[in-house]
């Protein structure tokens, strides 16, 4: 295999240039055609400890794998060249290795590029009302489609249990709750922490840890996917409870589901959704409390913790980079996130981001928020 090794990088190169066999210099790649050194170093080769030898056929570029006798192996004679064979093909192997790294690490930032992630985010806007609708509940969700870029449908639930998806027209019936339509499903959803990604609803199934697509076109339910030991019904919630165990969630990447376990001791999980049948693509544990959380979301695969909800100021207290696997506990106020506004403090107890807008959609009991994503 050594010998095979060797040919074939001949064949790649050109020619190997040893020099002599006692150098201590590394050996050099040098592009040559010359079939006196190649058959010199063949039969140097031959009369080495190796088995087998590969052997041009015809002057063709044919070759065909060979038995040496034992007596011809016993020659030896060759050790030197063997080895110096080996320390290059050793780091030829190293040289490969280093440029799949490059070529991954180019493939992830062009990745990065074309999804808008290489700017970092510093900060969020002011809370924006967009409506303050005390008629319903104070808990609720609203968002539009979170993949689709021209699609300016507002889509609501409102409750912290609830089994309705309501579709407004755009933005501006949603303010006027005009032309709605209203999507019963087959199960009940805890929680306001879903996400509406490429048409489908996903969702908390109601007292339970298992995650649930909808198809909003056909009405049907697609496919369910439990999280493995995912704590429901405030047994690690966000600050505000409210059945915020588990927070399912969209950005650049695609669907994340954020929540927490006994087993991670109620440190919050990441898990990186399939967007087609919900399997577990990735997992990361972080160190950081989920009930000492107000709220998170996701912004080109880093997770983004806001401390408080019920007092002021409030920040990011702590992110995690998934595409580092690196976590950070930010000093106060490294990145702000306005929880007032004319009302006194806003407490929002929905937080979805719109990787298409690059804005927060917040819901703080009867009123519905906008903030913008302010990035270097």
């Amino acid at each position: 295999m050594k010998i095979k090794l060797l040919l074939y990088s001949l064949l790649y190169f050109g020619h190997v240039s040893y020099g002599s066999v006692h150098s201590e210099s590394p050996p050099t790649l040098m592009v040559s055609t010359n079939e006196d050194k190649f058959e010199r170093l063949t039969d140097c080769l031959a009369k080495s400890n190796n088995p087998s030898l590969l052997l041009p056929v015809g002057g063709s570029n044919d070759y065909q794998d060979i038995s040496l006798s034992r007596e011809v192996r016993q020659v030896g004679g060759c050790d030197a060249v063997v080895e110096q064979h080996n320390n290059l093909t050793a780091e030829l192997n190293k040289r490969k290795t280093q440029y799949q790294k490059l070529q991954q690490s180019y493939l992830a930032f062009s990745s990065t590029v074309e999804k808008g992630c290489v700017r970092e985010v510093t900060g969020f806007g002011n809370p924006v009302t967009q409506r303050n609708m005390k008629r319903w509940q104070p808990f609720g969700m609203w968002t539009k489609d979170m993949l689709f870029e021209k699609d300016g449908r507002i889509w609501v639930t409102v409750g912290q249990t609830m089994n309705e998806v309501l579709e407004h027209d755009s933005l501006a019936y949603f303010k006027t709750d005009k032309h709605y339509k209203k999507h019963v499903l087959p199960f009940s959803c805890d929680g306001n922490g879903f996400a509406v990604y490429g048409g489908y609803f996903y969702c908390n199934k109601a007292d339970s840890r298992t995650i649930a697509k909808y198809d909003l076109v056909k009405n049907v339910k697609v496919v369910e996917q439990e999280l493995p030991g995912a704590g429901y019904r405030d047994t690690f919630p966000y600050q505000y409870k409210s059945y915020s165990d588990i927070d399912i969630m969209a950005d650049e990447w695609g669907i994340w589901a954020i929540y927490s376990s006994a087993s991670n001791d109620g440190k919050i999980i990441i898990n990186k959704l399939s967007e087609i049948d919900l399997s577990i693509q990735n997992t990361w544990n972080t160190n950081f409390p989920k009930t000492k959380a107000a709220n998170a979301i996701m912004i080109c695969g880093t997770l983004f913790v806001i401390n408080a909800d019920t007092t002021y100021p409030s920040y990011v207290i702590y992110t995690y980079d998934t595409t580092q696997d690196t976590e950070q506990l930010l000093p106060n106020n490294a990145i702000m996130f306005d929880n007032t506004d004319t009302n006194g403090i806003v407490q929002v107890e929905s937080l979805r981001y719109n990787p298409q807008e690059k804005k927060l959609y917040g819901w703080s009991w009867y009123r519905q928020y906008t903030y913008d994503v302010f990035r270097t």
